[in-house]
């Protein structure tokens, strides 16, 4: 314990050497250091020290953290975070509820304390990893969260058990902004974060190669790898603020995760994968594949045995890859007789019937969701690719047709792109490459300025950026005329970046209940910081399509950021946005 504590020590003196570089000491009578660390196994602890200069506050707070590291039985820390206060507001508690009701939910970055001398004070990173304001379920009425926040001072014992914490005992708060670096003792590796901005909190980046990019996937991969159960099906999703698996299950996002494994080991070969993607390819046969009268469909047994036509299409792309990874024409027949269902619920105008029930095969809904549309059409492209029955691609001509005149763009979905990328391949015809087009260009802006992660709009970059060469490999840039293609090709790189703020770097994870479960996973903050199997799915085939497809594009293999639009200030939703 003794040399465990003097090389944490050391560790926490460079790391204040290191950061302080960069800190300016704000006009305040005094400094503000905190210091936090994580072995990985449950929440950070913080230690919080005040001084005439950022010295002496930083060895108060030291000396608090070495008294804890000698004692922890959890045992020694891998992760160090610190944070330097550079601005402080005493405000009423009124006005913190308005300044948290006026951002986006779970989107507050500043810290609080309940006295001046801080004592009782929470990083933005405990805030929202400790849940430590309650939302309403509107994402409105923010208030301070009495029962978490007593539970937290009870844990780190500032408090004792007969005592509670009430926010009726509150009048005024000081609300601060911090500068931060992060030190990952298991990598020995040092990093700046970023202090404001959507970034804040996270490492600083502002270009990515192939080794970084390949290797943050792979980590995220390894996190969604994890989930995979011994019987094939996935852990839906988690929590993380106390570490709680999210009820339900859907066999579409079950599809969507399989394949997220599958690109995973086509882009690192990583035999690890087999495995996983073995259990979870057979889940999904033995338990959703289900036969017919002349066909054969998938169904969702955990959503009222409803056959949807998104998971037909999912189910096919699922088949085709298992069979190239492994080698077997096995399921490929399925994969026909699942195309035949595709086929059954087209309509006579080109669209298809979304939801059907089984085992009477009744109509539940003529349409649900513009993605199951793509999906079913992606599918059907992709068998067509492989098998080339004309019947497939009269299919998706005829889809397309009715997508067109009833200008599906406006949806600008990330399966329809798939679909007509595929489809320019083998029908380059000009119609199709304009709603192609339209599809991204039209929301371009949106794409942009759009402050979460979102991480669907990567995967309809890239299909977009697959027709886009093609369009020029075909002398039909007249195509593109009108079309600003810097806006396009900056979306890229904004979109790349920007979904990095959504991974459970360790820096972030630290702060939550059971951070070596939750590292790396993709989470949405304003659903609680969730992740879900979707979630981590879409960003994993987003960024190995992005490595495989497009990075070589790039002078360097190097992606730099690109700032862009409204991402520093602006917290509201666009006009007729629906989160996702």
């Amino acid at each position: 314990m003794e040399d465990n504590a003097k090389d944490l020590k050391n560790v926490l003196n460079e790391v204040f050497r290191r950061g302080v570089k960069r800190f300016t000491p704000p006009e305040t009578d005094k400094q503000k250091v905190f210091v936090s660390f994580s072995s990985g196994k449950r929440r950070a602890e913080t230690f919080t020290g005040v001084g005439n200069t950022a010295e002496t506050a930083f060895d108060a707070a030291k000396a608090k953290a070495l008294k804890k590291a000698r004692t922890d039985p959890v045992g020694p820390p891998k992760w160090i975070y610190m944070a330097f206060v550079t601005g402080e507001e005493k405000i009423t508690l009124d006005e913190l509820y308005r300044q948290i009701r006026q951002s986006k939910r779970n989107y507050y970055r500043k810290g609080f304390a309940l006295d001046e001398f801080y004592q009782f004070a929470f990083l933005e990173q405990e805030v929202n990893g400790a849940g430590l304001i309650r939302y309403g379920d509107d994402g409105s009425g923010a208030v301070l969260h009495d029962h978490n926040i007593t539970v937290f001072l009870r844990n780190r014992k500032l408090i004792d058990n007969r005592v509670a914490f009430s926010q009726k005992d509150v009048q005024t708060v000081v609300s601060f902004r911090t500068q931060s670096c992060f030190y990952d003792l298991e990598e020995n590796q040092y990093y700046d974060l970023y202090d404001d901005g959507w970034e804040k909190g996270i490492r600083v980046t502002e270009e990515a190669d192939a080794a970084f990019l390949t290797s943050l996937t792979a980590k995220s991969g390894l996190y969604l790898k994890n989930t995979a159960r011994e019987n094939g099906q996935f852990v839906y999703g988690y929590l993380p603020v106390f570490d709680k698996e999210t009820p339900g299950y859907n066999i579409i996002r079950h599809c969507l995760s399989v394949m997220a494994l599958m690109e995973m080991y086509l882009l690192t070969g990583d035999e690890g994968y087999k495995e996983p993607i073995r259990k979870t390819y057979r889940f999904f046969m033995d338990r959703a594949v289900k036969t017919g009268e002349n066909t054969m469909v998938v169904v969702d047994r955990d959503n009222k045995n409803e056959v949807r036509l998104g998971a037909l299409g999912l189910g096919i792309i699922m088949i085709l890859m298992y069979a190239e990874i492994f080698g077997t024409d096995e399921d490929m027949e399925k994969a026909g007789w699942i195309a035949e269902a595709i086929l059954a619920m087209q309509n006579e105008n080109g669209d298809f019937t979304h939801v059907l029930g089984y085992p009477d095969l009744n109509v539940v809904d003529q349409f649900r969701v513009v993605y199951y549309s793509g999906e079913a059409c992606y599918g059907l492209m992709r068998l067509y690719g492989r098998v080339r029955d004309e019947r497939y691609l009269d299919a998706v001509k005829k889809a397309f047709g009715f997508f067109i005149d009833n200008h599906y763009e406006k949806y600008y979905d990330h399966w329809l792109s798939y679909s007509v990328n595929e489809l320019t391949r083998v029908a380059p015809e000009d119609r199709y490459f304009e709603f192609g087009l339209k599809n991204v260009m039209g929301r371009i802006g949106f794409i942009i300025n759009r402050l979460t992660t979102w991480a669907t709009f990567m995967e309809l970059l890239n299909a977009a950026f697959g027709m886009i060469e093609r369009v020029k490999e075909l002398d039909k840039s007249y195509l593109l005329e009108g079309y600003n293609l810097d806006d396009f090709y900056d979306a890229l790189s904004v979109r790349l970046f920007r979904q990095m703020n959504g991974v459970l770097f360790p820096e972030m994870a630290m702060f939550y209940q059971n951070p070596d479960r939750m590292l790396y996973g993709a989470f949405i903050r304003h659903h609680a910081f969730r992740v879900r199997d979707d979630d981590i799915a879409h960003h994993l085939i987003g960024y190995c399509h992005f490595i495989e497809n497009l990075l070589p594009s790039y002078e360097g293999g190097t992606v730099r950021r690109v700032r862009r639009g409204t991402e520093l200030t602006a917290y509201e939703n666009p006009p007729g946005d629906a989160l996702r």
